[in-house]
């Protein structure tokens, strides 16, 4: 009967050891969620303002074919498209491009 008195101490500290490694272990699985929502959250937060800013973006650009189709002048629109987004010129006209991006 000795021996069994002594094994319940020894039961009660190894339960107690697993129950503290399991809390522990839950605390962390808990800190690793919680901050891998935030990172979520951030890129999430980031991705919604590069789609307002495109959102805004073709707002305007709404907006001006709007006051071109209401507009009579098609000739000016035409000439802005060949000259923005075909690079054309009119004749002996000299065209300068920017290139440092600003």
């Amino acid at each position: 009967m000795p021996k069994t008195t002594q094994e319940k101490p020894e039961k009660k500290r190894f339960s107690g050891f697993i129950f503290k490694l399991a809390v522990a272990a839950a605390a962390v699985y808990l800190v690793v969620s919680f901050v891998g929502g935030q990172i979520r959250v951030a890129d999430k937060q980031r991705e919604l303002e590069e789609i307002n800013q495109k959102l805004e973006a073709q707002v305007e650009e709404n907006a001006d074919l709007q006051r071109l189709m209401e507009s009579d002048d098609e000739d000016a629109y035409v000439e802005r498209v060949a000259r923005e987004k075909l690079g054309y010129a009119k004749a002996k006209e000299r065209v300068f491009v920017d290139l440092t991006g600003e």
